[in-house]
């Protein structure tokens, strides 16, 4: 501080003052105001620093007003410039289209995943999040666009799904409760209590619900089982007049949950056309006859005893005669009935699905799914897959040996004349088929042998019987036969004879090509020594394909049989030929 030549006290201020105070006098210049004469750019007297405070104070003011001024400017400069992009001139559903594009659907993505993590889980909800970032208008139309918003995973934050909720206004929801892939992660008892609420509150216009309960395999004790059984209760007990497609899986099969098929959705769920159950404890009262549009039932019964007889599963269908798809897989029940089929000439089905063009049925013994064929009729059936379990099954002291193709649909197998194509897979003790039609019929057929020690004839004949049946059953004449093998070869080699192969490609005198990996474990020498016989094995064949080069333990049977048949033609992946008039080759 100091005293000029007036004898008045100055301050001295530094430069960010003097700034200031220079836009100080822009202002007052602008509003034809005077300073006071005493306010000097580098020196203020006392009685003028009042004037001064005041000053600065408008200052920051005009400053905090100018640049309002200045972000709304440019908002609304860059809102012109988007509007005079291409992309949004383009009408708005144009718009929405590109947006739905950019979006991977929930439910398919999690259809391939076997418990998705949490990254996946949140990289989806990201997916729509970013797409109200591109800019402004994007972002005002998206937030207006319920189907943008319709699709909700129950593990998302609460308060996202709170905003899905609000933004779908009243577009018809997909909601999924997947399992995460983390072993440490259960649900709280406030997340479950969250989820029944949503659940009770929007099923009236939910069209996709797809859940799976689960619980971290580290808790030995659980009080979220009441919870879990609490939202399954309160789901079944309120309709679902919109639903399309439901998805129950029941994955920690805890003893004390009842998680039960009959009575969903207070039985008034008139669009539900797909359904799938899995690890349900209880099918007792299931009536798929509740839901008059379903086309479509997929039942995985993985718990113990959820099924005890087979005639409970033919009781179901009974009551689903709308049907057109019916998968049914056993891995995980135990059903020891044995039903015998109804006799061929005495066969009177009472129970007809008139509409089932696909049948899939895994972990069944062979008997019960010929009792399945044989009480109920499939005359539209297409597309066909059987994974069956043979057992010993005796009647009057003797084994009887279960021809499943004898019980399927007499079109069914009539379709499959025009069959081109048979492939064969063997396994350790399981033998496969799989052929189709031009005319879109499928059939994938395997059975596996019972674990019982059995003698090696019964082994051979068991083969033959199988990999014979397209032949003697089907009418199968196919052209192409492929055969591979996994797993171990010396349990092939005994089974599969030079006589064995002999028996079961004499049922194939069509066979123009036969493609083969000689390096696979599969009876390679028995094979070549029976296709030596060109008179009655296979006299047509033309070509033998090899996806590998042979070993040189088995380039003798090779080497002869390119001498015995020499109009045959060997090529391999690697575009190498040989044929029977140049043996040496």
């Amino acid at each position: 501080m100091s005293v000029d030549g007036y004898g008045l006290r100055t301050r001295a201020i530094d430069q960010d003052i003097r700034d200031l105070i220079t836009q100080l006098k822009a202002k007052y210049a602008l509003k034809n105001q005077l300073l006071p004469p005493t306010l000097d750019i580098h020196f203020i007297h006392d009685a003028d620093f009042p004037y001064v405070q005041d000053g600065l104070k408008d200052i920051r003011e005009w400053g905090r007003e100018l640049a309002a001024i200045d972000s709304e400017a440019k908002r609304h400069y860059g809102g012109y410039l988007n509007k005079g992009s291409n992309l949004c001139r383009l009408p708005e559903e144009v718009q929405v289209k590109i947006m739905s594009m950019c979006l991977r659907n929930i439910d398919e993505t999690l259809s391939g995943q076997e418990n998705p993590t949490t990254k996946l889980l949140n990289s989806l909800l990201e997916d729509r999040l970013l797409i109200t970032h591109i800019c402004s208008p994007w972002r005002k139309l998206s937030s207006r666009t319920p189907s943008i918003w319709n699709e909700i995973c129950l593990l998302w934050h609460p308060e996202a799904i709170e905003m899905f909720e609000t933004r779908s206004g009243a577009q018809l929801l997909s909601v999924t409760l997947p399992q995460t892939r983390s072993t440490h992660f259960s649900p709280s008892e406030p997340i479950l209590s969250s989820w029944t609420q949503f659940l009770t509150t929007n099923l009236p216009r939910i069209r996709h619900l797809d859940m799976e309960f689960f619980l971290a395999s580290s808790r030995k004790t659980t009080p979220l089982v009441p919870l879990y059984q609490k939202l399954l209760v309160e789901v079944n007990e309120h309709p679902a007049p919109q639903l399309e497609t439901f998805s129950l899986i029941n994955s920690h099969q805890h003893p004390h949950i009842e998680c039960t098929a009959a009575g969903l959705f207070y039985k008034h769920a008139p669009h539900l056309r797909k359904i799938h159950l899995e690890g349900c404890t209880s099918y007792k009262g299931f009536d798929p006859s509740e839901f008059e549009s379903l086309v479509s039932l997929s039942i995985q019964a993985t718990s113990a005893n959820s099924f005890s007889k087979i005639t409970d599963v033919k009781n179901i269908l009974s009551h689903a005669l709308r049907l057109i798809d019916f998968t049914f897989d056993g891995r995980g029940v135990d059903i020891q009935e044995y039903c015998e089929p109804l006799p061929l000439t005495e066969i009177t089905k009472e129970i007809k699905l008139s509409n089932c063009v696909t049948i899939t049925i895994h972990a069944l013994f062979s008997d019960q799914i010929a009792f399945l064929f044989s009480a109920i009729s499939f005359p539209s059936l297409r597309h066909l897959t059987i994974n069956a379990t043979h057992r010993p099954v005796l009647k009057d002291g003797f084994e009887i040996q279960f021809n499943i193709f004898s019980y399927l649909p007499t079109t069914f197998k009539a379709a499959f004349t025009d069959a081109l194509d048979l492939a064969i897979e063997l396994q350790d003790t399981r033998i496969a088929i799989e052929t189709k039609t031009p005319t879109d019929y499928s059939l994938h057929f395997s059975e596996e042998r019972s674990p019982e020690p059995r003698p090696l004839p019964w082994k051979r004949a068991w083969a033959t019987h199988i990999l014979s049946a397209p032949a003697q059953q089907l009418n199968i004449a196919p052209t192409h036969l492929k055969i591979s093998a996994t797993g171990n070869q010396a349990t092939r080699l005994e089974i599969f004879s030079m006589v064995t192969w002999i028996n079961i490609l004499r049922t194939l005198p069509a066979l123009t090509r036969i493609t083969f990996d000689p390096t696979a474990p599969m009876p390679f020498p028995s094979l070549m020594v029976a296709l030596t016989d060109p008179i009655t094995v296979c006299p047509g064949l033309a070509y033998l394909h090899m996806t590998s080069r042979a070993d040189r333990r088995e380039k003798s049977e090779l080497h002869e049989l390119l001498r015995t048949r020499k109009t045959i033609t060997l090529s391999t992946d690697t575009g190498r030929t040989a044929t029977g008039s140049n043996s040496n080759s």
